[in-house]
């Protein structure tokens, strides 16, 4: 599955963004987890710069278990799952197809929307053909297909309580805690989940205190709940 990102723009500088956008993102779902992100220029006389001091692409992803990119590149995971990709020497510019790599334990997907906080290329544009003249500078966002979150949901009876998960998330850590602020403590659920309706499944003792729980992915630590 494929789809060519749509974009917004905003211009710091003289940019002439009316007639094109710099750059066409498409992002590719390959299956089983696997997903990549090419990056090439659009139809007009400008494209994105990025150096070793300016400039990043960035997108937000879900467990998170390799990240591949070209020579010259180099990439950041937060704690969140935000993937940053830097240039690590001299200039490089997103004209001939620059292609970046994502596998995850994530193998449902998601169309993700046009959203700077979490996807967008930010840097400067430079005019060609000389790729000398700085025009500008802002950032690109775009959609993308990623990793989706899985579904989570938590029942409670007098007696029991029942968390469940997709199947489809692999590789998933069922984590606890008593309390959200800075005195609690997550810790690894032991109960081995079975296989019930297509839902990963684990029932524990209801007990008389709150109790929180999560989703721990191999790379990230963020709560899906």
């Amino acid at each position: 599955m494929q789809t060519l990102a749509s974009v917004i723009v905003l211009a710091c500088g003289l940019v002439p963004m009316a007639h094109g956008i710099p750059c066409i993102v498409e992002s590719t779902n390959h299956g089983g987890g696997l997903f990549s992100y090419t990056f090439r220029r659009g139809d007009d006389l400008y494209v994105w710069g990025l150096g070793t001091n300016f400039g990043t692409v960035y997108l937000q992803s879900y467990g998170v278990v390799e990240v591949q990119e070209p020579l010259g590149w180099t990439h950041s995971i937060s704690p969140s799952g935000q993937i940053t990709w830097t240039v690590t020497n001299g200039v490089a510019f997103l004209d001939e197809p620059v292609t970046f790599t994502v596998r995850s334990c994530l193998t449902e997907s998601a169309i993700y929307p046009p959203d700077a906080s979490v996807s967008a290329i930010s840097s400067v544009v430079f005019a060609l053909p000389e790729r000398i003249q700085i025009l500008g500078g802002g950032y690109q966002a775009f959609d993308w297909i990623g990793p989706a979150r899985p579904s989570f949901t938590i029942e409670r009876t007098n007696t029991v309580v029942v968390v469940r998960w997709s199947a489809q998330a692999l590789g998933l850590q069922l984590e606890a805690c008593d309390s959200l602020d800075s005195s609690g403590l997550w810790t690894s659920v032991t109960n081995v989940p079975t296989l019930v309706d297509s839902k990963f499944t684990v029932m524990l003792p209801a007990i008389a205190s709150t109790r929180f729980f999560r989703l721990a992915t191999p790379c990230t630590q963020s709560p899906d709940n």
